[in-house]
């Protein structure tokens, strides 16, 4: 059974919401699932960042690196989630990508991060 029309417009609310975060440069639901005993659906969202890829195949911000802070945008979007009234309180989960290091001696640099997306999971009601 394929997901209500409405249902589809309240789940890219979220996600347009999600668009609007600072680093982002989109957001995209990618996949869902209807749990029909339970009357709420699952998505998962891809929000892309605003980052490029490297010669050493890390991703690096496009703007100063210096200024780039996945902390900030992942705190907006756990906010969006919290406070979002078609987003339920169970469900909810953000994978944001790691920093990239390389280690000389006593000095580290950093190289980037290992993707450049964040994988955003919530749970709506039917």
């Amino acid at each position: 059974m394929p997901l209500d029309y409405r249902d589809q417009q309240r789940a890219q609310s979220v996600v347009d919401e999600l668009a609007k975060v600072v680093n982002v440069d989109r957001a995209d639901i990618d996949d869902y699932k209807i749990h029909h005993d339970s009357d709420y659906v699952d998505f998962q969202a891809v929000v892309s960042l605003k980052v490029r890829k490297s010669c050493r195949g890390t991703y690096l911000p496009d703007a100063n690196w210096n200024n780039f802070n996945l902390r900030k945008t992942s705190a907006q979007i756990r906010k969006i989630l919290k406070n979002n009234s078609n987003v339920m309180n169970f469900g909810r989960a953000v994978d944001c990508p790691e920093r990239v290091y390389s280690w000389d001696g006593f000095t580290k640099q950093f190289e980037g991060y290992n993707k450049y997306y964040i994988m955003v999971d919530f749970c709506m009601a039917i």
